[in-house]
């Protein structure tokens, strides 16, 4: 399977699966972590980071997804940003931006936690996007013109 329909196949298995809140001690290590993935669940934008920088991002429930190239991110500078936000959550935590999750393997659904610097989300996946790719094949172009209306529309009304 290619890494980028892995990481397709792992958000349709994070749309549908239980939230579980735990506590920090259970972020895997850096070097069993095999993917992050970001979530604004109030407007639906969503993004998977792989090792080497590149990803896909999602529109809620939408089949769709684009992607991202290698690069894009340092995934260890992403990892240890997420993960000392995280950390630091506040005591009156209000409503959570976003959350994260740092999966270690395919399919794993991964503990969710709750992001409360919406400033950080808000960069992350703006940073996805405006390095997104073409669409490789025919059948997605249409499909990924829709998603990229979505996310636009999100960008200027978050």
């Amino acid at each position: 399977m290619c890494k980028t329909c892995k990481a397709a196949f792992w958000l349709s298995i994070l749309c549908t699966s239980s939230i579980l809140l735990v506590s920090c001690a259970s972020i895997p290590p850096i070097d069993a972590c095999d993917l992050i993935v970001l979530d604004m669940p109030h407007g639906g934008r969503r993004i998977a980071v792989e090792p080497d920088g590149s990803g896909t991002y999602t529109y809620g429930a939408l089949p769709a997804f684009g992607t991202f190239p290698a690069g894009t991110f340092v995934f260890e500078e992403l990892y240890h940003d997420l993960r000392a936000v995280v950390e630091r959550r506040p005591r009156e935590t209000g409503e959570a931006s976003g959350t994260v999750q740092f999966l270690t393997d395919p399919g794993s659904s991964g503990e969710l936690f709750f992001v409360y610097d919406r400033d950080l989300l808000v960069d992350l996946l703006n940073t996805a996007f405006a390095s997104r790719m073409e669409p490789t094949y025919e059948w997605q172009i249409e499909a990924v013109r829709r998603l990229n209306e979505l996310w636009l529309a999100e960008a200027e009304n978050p």
